[in-house]
């Protein structure tokens, strides 16, 4: 049994497809040029990414970075149970928070001097003897 040898594999492909694209008529030499630049750059920026990505990871591992979780109620894990624990109890605060300073049923404000558009009444525009157009007398 042979083993493989991709490094020498994937060097004859590319002198293959150099024969190729040379020999093709129509191809010019800032096309070829072009599509290896691209290829080159594609290959950079992915790898790139890659690696900020495991900065990131490492960073966080490493303590070197606040953990933001991003979980949802049904996660088990420790951390989100705890995150969603202390959503919920800043919640309360907000809520006796709002009925300290509200009451207990908030209601918007029935000042009657309050001014509104001529289309804030629905169908009967500021006319309150207009009937309802979907009115049906059955």
């Amino acid at each position: 049994m042979t083993d493989f040898n991709y490094k020498k594999y994937s060097l004859e492909k590319l002198e293959e497809w150099m024969h190729d694209v040379l020999s093709c008529e129509e191809t010019s030499p800032h096309e070829i040029y072009s599509t290896i630049r691209k290829v080159v750059q594609d290959q950079h920026n992915y790898h790139k990414e890659q690696s900020q990505k495991c900065l990131g990871l490492l960073e966080l591992l490493s303590g070197h970075r606040p953990v933001k979780l991003e979980c949802d109620k049904d996660d088990p894990s420790p951390e989100c149970q705890g995150a969603w624990s202390d959503f919920w109890e800043q919640v309360d605060e907000d809520v006796k928070q709002d009925i300290q300073t509200n009451g207990y049923e908030w209601t918007p404000s029935t000042d009657k001097n309050v001014k509104h558009s001529q289309y804030y009444y629905e169908y009967n525009r500021n006319d309150p003897n207009r009937k309802a157009p979907m009115h049906h007398s059955v």
